[in-house]
């Protein structure tokens, strides 16, 4: 099925082969980061989601210190959506840009608390990165946010759309 005799609708799928019939390895390790990176915030989502695991994550919200305890029930029952819509946003190359976007300011922003909390403050504390039952927060959550946060880059800066790079500029 053709849109014009030049454009066939696999012009404008994910990964494609090029003229020579072989995938672009860049838009392959692009789609391999994002399905790590939307994984792992999906599964992370899931152990935040529902009235007893948003009570336990607005525990682990307010014991980094940073909001009055009393507010922490907003942002659990919000962010884990952010996180699964990010994440969904993250699958598509036509929607990659904004989840990335979306999800690495969650990541600085964790980078930060846990810093903060954790590190600079020296609680020791839940990350709360998974729900019930997470890492300890510190280093090591720290270290894994900011491969997370890498990943999110090269899914968006390795991606190239070919039929977009074919398409004359328009004034």
């Amino acid at each position: 099925m053709t849109t014009d005799s030049n454009t066939s609708t696999l012009d404008y799928a994910a990964v494609k082969p090029n003229d020579n019939g072989a995938y672009s390895v860049r838009n392959i390790l692009s789609h391999v980061f994002a399905l790590g990176v939307a994984g792992f915030f999906i599964y992370a989502a899931y152990g935040k989601i529902g009235p007893v695991n948003a009570r336990q994550f607005a525990v682990q919200i307010g014991n980094y210190k940073i909001m009055d305890a009393a507010y922490s029930n907003i942002p659990a029952i919000i962010l884990p959506f952010v996180e699964v819509y990010a994440a969904i946003a993250l699958f598509f190359p036509k929607t990659r840009k904004a989840g990335a976007i979306l999800i690495a300011g969650m990541l600085l922003f964790f980078i930060c608390a846990v810093f903060y909390s954790a590190i600079h403050l020296g609680l020791s504390i839940d990350c709360g990165c998974t729900g019930k039952g997470g890492s300890k927060a510190g280093w090591g959550v720290i270290a894994r946010n900011t491969g997370l946060l890498i990943a999110t880059g090269l899914s968006v800066w390795l991606y190239r759309c070919e039929p977009c790079e074919k398409t004359p500029a328009t004034a």
